[in-house]
């Protein structure tokens, strides 16, 4: 609710004056209560931090003089010492739930050091893949039983760390050649299946508060890649390394259909649940249309097929429909996030266009005033945007 909904209530006479301003007040209190809370979550998660680094550098500075076991007990004693007291104050008392959240994050946080700092004094990989993998074990039931979206960032940070170390450690034990679009292919389709497990998350109220950090992770990854894709000189390269003789290993086959199928269960569950909106459906085709070309360009063969084309009408299609989709539910995430893949792709396109052709001068002089253009304009339709949603929401 925005000041112009009030005023235009009282100008078309369904609110008095004097509701209007038991009303102005209400929402004057809310935002002030919903920034205190906000600074009072950032303070105790910076908090948090602060508490798991000092843990570690202690350790690290007196690292020669403490036993083993000593290290091992320090970790652990400072998670289970955060991870209680934070369910109790976040569940058990109620009363500061913030803070509660906070000492849970730091438990996460010790957790995994505890787990590195016992394969480094047992002198197992530190940087196996099963590492990561059982740190995330550990915490994720911690982010469906608080939906805390500090968790919920360091989930999925340690999710993409664990299957990039997973498919590194797979290419080092092959012989020849990984190839690199299989690779970023799976990346592909892990973000869409998250994003539909985000967009699952959404019919739950509980959980409702990670859903979009769920799905704007996923869509940042899933973007960057599909960015990457736009460039010819990318699938040059790829054609020169397997031109005409390009096989896909059977482990590697069953990795690319699995996460297919993974991407497409979580799609096609998104799009049945009841509750879902007829205004945002469009985003189960849009994703499938993404998740077939990248499928495509992950089993054909580069140099017989269009790609550079193909995935440059795809990342167009994907920004307008993220502005349309931001504009049609009021939601300036998904504008601000559509306008900055499309300032980014602009800008690319115009060094591959105009690099060669233009002397260096008149090149950044031109692209300096496009860009002062194309921020004022943005800056303006920004705001025209702010004062149409405050009278929609």
């Amino acid at each position: 609710m925005h000041n112009s909904m009030i005023r235009r209530w009282i100008q078309k006479g369904l609110i008095t004056p004097e509701q209007a301003t038991l009303l102005q007040k209400e929402l004057n209190q809310y935002r002030s209560d919903r920034s205190s809370r906000q600074i009072v979550s950032v303070l105790s998660t910076i908090g948090a931090l602060l508490l798991g680094i000092a843990s570690i550098l202690f350790v690290a500075a007196n690292w020669q003089a403490l036993p083993d076991w000593t290290k091992i007990l320090i970790f652990l004693g400072v998670t289970y010492i955060s991870y209680f007291p934070g369910i109790y104050l976040c569940y058990e008392k109620a009363s500061f739930p913030r803070t509660g959240l906070a000492l849970i994050f730091l438990s996460c946080l010790t957790m995994g050091a505890s787990l590195f700092l016992a394969a480094q004094i047992y002198h197992v990989q530190a940087n196996h893949h099963i590492l990561v993998l059982l740190w995330l074990a550990g915490i994720v039931p911690l982010m469906f039983l608080t939906a805390s979206r500090a968790i919920a960032c360091l989930c999925l940070w340690l999710f993409y760390i664990w299957m990039e170390l997973f498919i590194v450690q797979i290419a080092e034990t092959r012989t020849g050649a990984f190839p690199g679009q299989i690779i970023m292919s799976l990346h592909v389709f892990v973000s869409i299946g998250l994003f539909a497990f985000g967009s699952l998350l959404k019919r739950s109220t509980r959980l409702l508060s990670i859903s979009p950090i769920i799905r704007f992770f996923s869509s940042l990854c899933a973007m960057g890649i599909l960015f990457i894709f736009t460039f010819g000189d990318f699938f040059k390269a790829v054609s020169s390394e397997y031109k005409y003789a390009y096989t896909i290993p059977a482990d590697i086959r069953a990795m690319i259909y699995t996460s297919i199928i993974f991407a497409g269960m979580l799609l096609f569950a998104s799009g049945l649940l009841p509750g879902k909106q007829k205004r945002t459906s469009v985003e189960e085709p849009l994703l499938l249309l993404i998740l077939s070309a990248v499928t495509l360009f992950a089993v054909h063969p580069v140099d017989r097929f269009p790609y550079e084309y193909v995935f440059n009408a795809v990342f167009v299609i994907t920004l307008l429909f993220s502005v349309i989709n931001g504009y049609r539910n009021a939601n300036m995430g998904w504008i601000a996030f559509g306008i900055f893949w499309l300032t980014v792709y602009l800008i690319a396109r115009y060094c591959d266009m105009f690099w060669n052709l233009l002397p260096r001068s008149l090149f950044f002089a031109v692209g300096g005033i496009l860009l002062l253009f194309w921020g004022i304009m943005l800056e303006h339709r920004r705001k025209q945007l702010r004062q149409q949603f405050g009278t929609k929401t």
